[in-house]
C-alpha cells in the first residue's frame, strides 16, 4: 500500500477469523503485482496482519467464514483499492442480483 491521496492511503489491517463449523477453514491470499504472494489457511480464532497488498478471503466448501476487520493508519479514510485484474467482477454484480430474484 502506498500514500497516494486521494487514490490510496497507506493502512495496515488485521483480520480476526471466526469459522463455522469450528473444524472448517478458509483461505486468505495476500499479494501484489511486484514481490508479494502469500496464502494462509485460516481457522477458528486465527488472526492475520496485512501490511500491504490485495487480500481476498474465500471459505472452503461447507464452511462459513466471518472476519472482524481492523484498520490502522495515520488517516481515518476508508478507500478500497481493488485489483484491476478482478475489476470485471463488480460489473457482474447487478446481473447476478437480477438472476437471484
Amino acid at each position: 500500500d502506498v500514500d497516494d491521496p486521494p487514490n490510496e492511503y497507506r493502512m495496515e489491517e488485521v483480520y480476526f477469523f471466526k469459522v463455522n463449523p469450528r473444524t472448517g477453514f478458509g483461505i486468505q491470499r495476500i499479494y501484489n503485482h511486484e514481490d508479494l504472494d502469500e496464502v494462509y489457511v485460516v481457522r477458528e480464532n486465527d488472526t492475520v496482519l496485512i501490511k500491504k497488498g490485495y487480500h481476498p478471503v474465500a471459505a472452503a466448501p461447507g464452511s462459513q467464514v466471518y472476519y472482524l476487520w481492523i484498520l490502522a493508519g495515520e488517516n481515518r479514510i476508508l478507500l478500497p483499492h481493488d485489483d484491476p485484474d478482478w475489476a470485471w467482477q463488480k460489473l457482474e454484480e447487478p446481473l447476478l442480483r437480477e438472476i437471484m430474484r
